[in-house]
């Protein structure tokens, strides 16, 4: 996979493990859990792409809540980059006819 481009989508709902509305609510102590499972996840598939020879790897975090900062920043990977935040033009933001391989993690 040398010179492999991956980009990765996100979204608490369908997040290992997060399967209760009350996990995706701002403010609530399963939301903030959910966000660490999530980023658990994310780390996993970084991990995962690097491992296999990845260059690049790319993560949109598409979940609304607080802005579209859902993953814990202490918590990620060095190895990607990140788009967070809202307002976007896009929600695909970033991802182009350059990337080999584009998956969800999540997205429920």
């Amino acid at each position: 996979m040398s010179g492999v481009k991956v980009y990765i989508l996100t979204d608490l709902e369908g997040a290992g493990y997060v399967v209760r509305e009350e996990q995706t609510t701002l403010g609530s102590k399963e939301y903030e859990e959910a966000c660490l499972l999530l980023t658990r996840d994310v780390n996993a598939a970084i991990r995962g792409a690097i491992d296999g020879g990845s260059s690049k790897v790319i993560v949109n975090d598409l979940h609304g809540a607080r802005g579209g900062f859902n993953l814990v920043p202490e918590e990620l990977d060095e190895n990607a980059k990140y788009i967070t935040g809202d307002p976007r033009r896009c929600r695909m933001a970033g991802l182009d006819g350059s990337f080999n391989l584009a998956f969800m993690i999540g997205l429920g």
